[in-house]
């Protein structure tokens, strides 16, 4: 519910949430890691959405790193069978957009980098399409266009791949960040791209 909460543009109801189910009434690490870590970075989630607003950024790291600290205690045998998506490629891609929404480079393309490794790895298309998609906005906020372009292509490439209404509304969102540099020839070639596959979906 708090993904889906904050998807829909709603943090403050994302992070009560996520919160509500952490703690004296709801789940504790030892109960199971793996949800803990999900709760966390549902968290994260929230507090980066909030942080756009002007909230404190600090907060937004202080849960990631709280996720980050509950995934270690992960012992695959030991979680519930739903639970098994929470892994390197999910978590780390979660806090891949934490950062991307306060602006925090440095630390996208370590989180960002790491899941799409796993996601590749996998042979997650949907997940990597994201986690590529956080590194183009990394690539961009460091004024590294034409870079940022041709990663951009391969997010085109991994949306392809699959149905994902999620990683067509990452395109589309793509395409409007890169607006401002379209006489750049890279940008030219990624928005082709992109318009085909924004056409089909």
């Amino acid at each position: 519910m708090s993904d889906q909460a904050n998807l829909l543009g709603y943090p403050e109801e994302a992070l009560a949430l996520a919160r509500a189910r952490v703690g004296q009434h709801g789940i504790t690490v030892t109960d199971s890691p793996a949800c803990m870590a999900d709760l966390q970075i549902l968290e994260a989630r929230a507090l980066a959405a909030l942080a756009r607003d002007g909230r404190p950024k600090g907060s937004v790291t202080e849960a990631v790193h709280r996720a980050e600290t509950a995934f270690q205690h992960i012992r695959p045998e030991g979680e519930p069978e739903w639970a098994r998506f929470i892994d390197p490629a999910y978590l780390y891609g979660e806090a891949a957009h934490c950062f991307r929404d306060i602006g925090d480079t440095a630390q996208i393309d370590r989180f960002a980098g790491a899941s799409a490794a796993e996601a590749a790895r996998q042979r997650r298309a949907r997940r990597g399409a994201l986690s590529q998609a956080a590194l183009v906005t990394s690539d961009l906020l460091r004024n590294e266009v034409e870079r940022a372009a041709i990663r951009g292509q391969t997010v085109v490439s991994l949306a392809e791949a699959m149905e994902s209404s999620r990683c067509v509304e990452t395109v589309r969102d793509l395409v409007k960040g890169f607006k401002p540099y379209e006489q750049v020839p890279e940008v030219q070639a990624f928005q082709r791209r992109a318009r085909q596959l924004l056409k089909v979906a």
